[in-house]
C-alpha cells in the first residue's frame, strides 16, 4: 500500500526523537543535523544547497534507523512505543484510513491478508489458473521473500555499498545552475546526461539483484516450502515450476531493491527526466487535450470494437497505478493490468451482434440511452480469452492509445523513459516487455499525431 506521507519539518523531526530516545538510548549514536540550518545569504548558494542536502541525508538515515528496530532491536514495550511514534510520524492512519473505517472486526483480516487481497486484485492481476485463495497466499510468499530482502539490506557491508552508490550519485547529479547550463546547449546534451545517470542506476540495481539471487537462492526456495505456501506448490511441480517460483522471487528482490536504491534517488532522476523531457511533455500534453475531445471512432476503433463505458476502468488503472505509482516496477505492472483490464472489458461488453457507434459516442460523452436501446444489443459476453483472441494488435494498439489519452498522465513522455531504462532485463522479453513497447508505441503515436488530420 502506498500514500504520500504528510510533509514534516526539522522541528517534526527533533520531537520525533526527543520522544525515541529515551526508549531507545542507542538512537544518540545516529547522526541528526544540528538546530542551526543553512541561511540563504550567509554562504554561497552551492554551499547552501550542498549543506541542506547532507542534512536532509542525515534525517533520512534516522528515519529508516526507526523504521528498522523491529528487526534489529528485541521487541519490547518500549519498541512497540517507538513503532506507534513513527507510525505517527508518517502518516499511516492516512494510509489505513479505508480499512480501519470497517470496524475492529476487520483488523485481522487487515493485518493478515488485506494488503494481499489489494494486490490480488491489482498488481498480480494478469495471473491466470489462482483461485482468489491461492492469489492471497502467493502476494503473501512475494511479501515473505521481500522481508527477506529487506534484511539483507540491514546488514552492514551491504548498507554501506548501498549508500555509498546513493550519496556518490546524489553528490555528481547536476544542481539546478548545472542544468540551465546543459540546457544552453541543447536539449540532446540534457537529455543524454540524463540517461547516463539512469543507466548507471539500472546497472547498479541489476548487479544487486543478480547478486542476491545468486547468493540467496537455496534460502528463498526453503520460504516456499513452509506450509503458509502449500497452495501454490502445484504450480511449483512440473516443467514450469521453476519459471513460476523464479518470477515471484525476482519481484519480490527487484521491488525492495527499487525501495532501497531508487526511491532516495528519486529527487535526481526527476530533476534530470523532468528538465530534459519538458518540451516533449509540454507539447504531448496540449495534444492530448485536443485528442481528449474526440470519439473511439477517431482512433480508428471499429464500431464492433468499441466501448460502452469508453474503457474507463483502463484510464483509472493508468492514470492510479502508472501516474502516481512511486517505483517503476509498479507502473510496469500497472501498464500490465491496464492491456488485461482491456480484454476483460471487451469480454463483458462485447456483443456479438453490431453495436452502433453512435450510441457508443453518445454513452462516452454523457448522453443517456434508454434500456430498450440497450437490450436489442444484449448477447451473451466472451470469455477472457476469447477477448485476446478477437483483440489483435491491430486492434489493441488503437484502443490502448485511447485508454493512453485518456488517462491524463503527468509527464508521459519522461515516464516512458523512466521505464525504458529501468525495467528488469527478463521483463523486457515476456509479457511486461510487450505491453511495455505498447505503452512506448502509444506515446510515440500520440507524439507523430498531426490534430489536423482526422483520418
Amino acid at each position: 500500500r502506498e500514500w504520500y506521507a504528510p510533509v514534516r519539518y526539522l522541528r517534526d523531526f527533533q520531537e520525533l526523537r526527543h520522544a525515541s530516545l529515551p526508549l531507545l538510548p542507542t538512537l544518540a549514536q545516529v547522526p541528526f543535523p544540528t538546530n542551526s540550518w543553512a541561511v540563504f545569504g550567509s554562504r554561497e548558494a552551492s554551499d547552501n544547497e550542498s549543506a541542506r542536502n547532507g542534512k536532509c541525508r542525515q534525517l533520512e538515515y534516522f528515519l529508516r534507523a526507526l523504521c528498522t528496530v523491529i528487526y534489529t532491536e528485541k521487541l519490547t514495550p518500549r519498541i512497540a512505543e517507538i513503532s506507534i511514534h513513527v507510525q505517527s510520524f508518517l502518516g499511516c492512519e492516512v494510509g489505513l484510513a479505508d480499512d480501519l473505517a470497517r470496524g475492529s472486526a476487520a483488523m485481522e483480516l487487515l493485518l493478515q491478508s488485506n494488503v494481499a487481497l489489494n494486490e490480488a486484485m491489482g498488481g498480480s492481476r494478469a495471473e491466470e489458473g489462482h483461485t482468489d485463495q491461492q492469489m492471497r497466499v502467493r502476494t503473501l510468499l512475494k511479501r515473505a521473500i521481500q522481508r527477506y530482502t529487506f534484511r539483507l539490506f540491514l546488514l552492514q557491508i551491504v548498507q554501506l555499498i548501498v549508500n555509498k552508490f546513493v550519496d556518490m550519485t546524489r553528490a555528481q547529479g547536476p544542481k539546478l545552475n548545472d542544468i540551465e547550463s546543459l540546457e544552453a546547449k541543447g536539449r540532446t546534451v540534457l537529455k543524454e546526461r540524463g540517461l547516463q545517470d539512469l543507466e548507471r542506476i539500472q546497472a547498479f540495481m541489476d548487479q544487486l539483484q543478480t547478486l542476491i539471487l545468486d547468493g540467496c537462492m537455496t534460502d528463498f526456495e526453503s520460504i516456499v516450502e513452509r506450509r503458509d505456501y502449500v497452495a501454490l506448490h502445484p504450480f511449483m511441480t512440473g516443467p514450469r515450476g521453476k519459471a513460476y517460483l523464479e518470477k515471484i522471487v525476482r519481484e519480490a528482490v527487484r521491488e525492495q531493491i527499487e525501495i532501497e536504491v531508487y526511491v532516495p534517488l528519486r529527487g535526481v532522476v526527476s530533476r534530470l527526466l523532468v528538465n530534459g523531457w519538458r518540451h516533449d511533455d509540454m507539447e504531448i500534453h496540449f495534444k492530448m487535450r485536443e485528442l481528449r475531445k474526440r470519439q473511439q471512432a477517431d482512433f480508428r476503433i471499429p464500431p464492433e470494437k468499441q466501448s460502452l463505458s469508453c474503457w474507463s476502468s483502463v484510464a483509472s488503472i493508468l492514470n492510479e497505478g502508472v501516474g502516481t505509482s512511486t517505483l517503476p516496477c509498479a507502473k510496469l505492472r500497472a501498464i500490465v493490468d491496464a492491456a488485461n483490464e482491456i480484454f476483460r472489458v471487451f469480454s463483458i461488453e462485447h456483443r456479438n451482434e453490431e453495436a452502433l457507434s453512435p450510441k457508443r459516442d453518445a454513452e462516452c460523452n454523457g448522453v443517456a440511452t434508454t434500456g430498450e436501446e440497450t437490450s436489442e444489443t444484449v448477447r451473451e459476453s466472451i470469455s477472457v480469452e476469447g477477448a485476446k483472441e478477437v483483440l489483435g494488435a491491430e486492434d489493441f494498439l488503437p484502443i490502448f492509445i485511447y485508454c493512453v489519452v485518456a488517462a491524463d498522465m503527468e509527464r508521459p513522455c519522461a515516464l516512458c523513459v523512466l521505464l525504458q531504462t529501468l525495467c528488469e532485463p527478463t521483463n523486457r522479453l515476456g509479457e511486461v516487455g510487450y505491453y511495455l513497447t505498447s505503452f512506448e508505441s502509444a506515446i510515440t503515436h500520440i507524439q507523430e499525431t498531426d490534430l489536423n488530420d482526422r483520418r
